[in-house]
């Protein structure tokens, strides 16, 4: 009797094993097939994730590493965590220093190194003052907020000793307008949220969990993950049919903050609202593709 029902659970756990080696193999071999899906499977390894926490809520790219575009270009962040040449710190006498704060756009989303704002900026400010020496110095990255300009400036701006400080902020603060009862330092706010919050949990417990190693390893075990996604999506777009105006105040709360941060250092600052083309591209109906935008052209 003992050996039957041992070699039934045998049985057991081989089938389940089988079946899950199986279902794991088709679906590499699914993803092998299918760009588009591979791509977003892989973005679900957590030990691959190329940003780091910074600050109380902060984020930025982790040093040393290459963040690859769909399109093919690459932006590279140096030991400091950010794009372009390292400068020194303290800052040496007699130089100047420009930091730029800002979204994907500031940072460079889908362009090259040698493409980005501070690339050319830097080539721009030689030319107009010879001989003197000129930083810009690129703390943007994709997907902050005016909440995560400040906390950037806090943690990386502000030991870089900057003379000048452009804020190109605003855009990503109209999909806080999404959330319901929007409060200050809205942990909801960040775009990596889920990623941000495992990461200062491993970070706190010394190093990754068995659920990480496991997601790591298996396309079937990040499959929860994707739907768990798409649905949230979907439906925070169903819901999000009147703008949340306390947007507005946070937005608005987070550049007086960067104000009062910077004063007292006696620096120059520059508030940049990011350009829209949304009133030439776009029927004022058009429902936008985009997780920033809300239920149509006319509401975002």
């Amino acid at each position: 009797m003992r050996s039957r029902v041992a070699a039934t659970l045998g049985l057991f756990a081989f089938g389940i094993v089988a079946g899950f080696g199986l279902a794991e193999a088709g679906l590499r071999a699914y993803a092998s097939f299918d760009f588009p899906a591979s791509r977003q499977i892989l973005g679900y390894d957590p030990l691959a994730i190329l940003i780091e926490p910074v600050g109380e809520l902060g984020y930025r790219q982790k040093p040393s590493s290459i963040f690859r575009y769909p399109n093919g270009t690459s932006a590279t962040s140096n030991i400091a965590g950010y794009r372009g040449p390292l400068v020194p710190i303290p800052k040496p006498a007699g130089r100047f220093r420009v930091v730029l704060l800002g979204r994907s756009t500031t940072h460079g989303y889908g362009v090259n190194d040698d493409e980005t704002i501070d690339y050319y900026l830097r080539e721009l400010l030689a030319q107009r003052f010879p001989g003197r020496q000129i930083d810009v110095v690129n703390l943007g990255f994709d997907g902050y907020d005016s909440y995560q300009d400040f906390e950037r400036l806090r943690a990386d701006g502000l030991p870089l000793e900057p003379d000048v400080v452009i804020v190109n902020s605003g855009i990503n603060d109209v999909g806080n307008a999404r959330l319901a009862e929007l409060r200050d330092r809205d942990p909801r706010t960040l775009i990596y949220e889920p990623d941000l919050k495992r990461l200062r949990a491993e970070h706190a417990h010394g190093g990754p969990t068995i659920a990480t190693l496991v997601k790591h390893y298996s396309f079937l075990a990040r499959l929860g993950g994707v739907i768990r996604d798409r649905t949230i999506t979907t439906r925070a777009r169903a819901l999000r049919r009147v703008p949340n105006p306390q947007a507005a105040d946070y937005f608005e709360r987070n550049l007086h903050r960067i104000a009062e941060l910077l004063a007292p250092t006696g620096a120059a600052l520059i508030f940049s609202t990011t350009p829209s083309a949304l009133a030439v591209n776009f029927r004022p109906n058009a429902s936008l593709p985009v997780y920033y935008c809300l239920a149509d052209a006319t509401d975002t």
